[in-house]
C-alpha cells in the first residue's frame, strides 16, 4: 500500500516486480496530490499549487510496465477485485478523497 506522491517517486519499482514476476499487489491510494503534506504546510511553502497535481492513470502507467491493473473508486470494488484471487503482479489504483485526512491526523496524534 502506497500513497500516489510514494508511489511517484518510485516507479520503477513496478518494473522491477513485473520483470521479477512476483505475486505482489500493490494498491496505490490515488488522491492526486501529496495532502498529508499540504495539511501541514503554510501559504509561504508553496500552497496548493506545490503539492497537488493532475490525476494520473497509475494503472495504465502499471500496465506499461508490465502489471495487470485495475482502478476502483469505492470500498465495493476494491473489495471485490482483492478477493480474486492472482498469481502474477498488480497494481491497483483506489481513488480517493482526501476530505477527511486533517481530523484523522488530529486524532491519531492527539491535536
Amino acid at each position: 500500500m502506497v500513497g500516489d506522491g510514494g508511489l511517484g517517486m518510485t516507479l520503477a519499482e513496478l518494473e522491477t516486480v513485473a520483470r521479477l514476476d512476483l505475486p505482489i499487489t500493490v494498491v496505490v491510494f490515488d488522491d492526486a496530490g501529496l495532502s498529508l503534506i499540504k495539511i501541514k504546510q503554510g501559504d509561504a511553502q508553496g500552497g496548493p499549487p506545490a503539492v497537488d497535481y493532475r490525476p494520473i492513470d497509475f494503472a495504465a502507467v502499471a500496465h506499461a510496465c508490465g502489471l495487470a491493473a485495475e482502478t476502483v473508486d469505492d470500498a465495493g470494488s476494491l473489495r471485490r477485485v482483492l478477493a480474486r484471487g492472482w498469481d502474477r503482479p498488480r497494481l491497483i489504483a483506489a481513488r480517493i478523497a482526501p476530505d477527511h485526512y486533517a481530523h484523522l491526523l488530529a486524532v491519531t496524534r492527539g491535536s
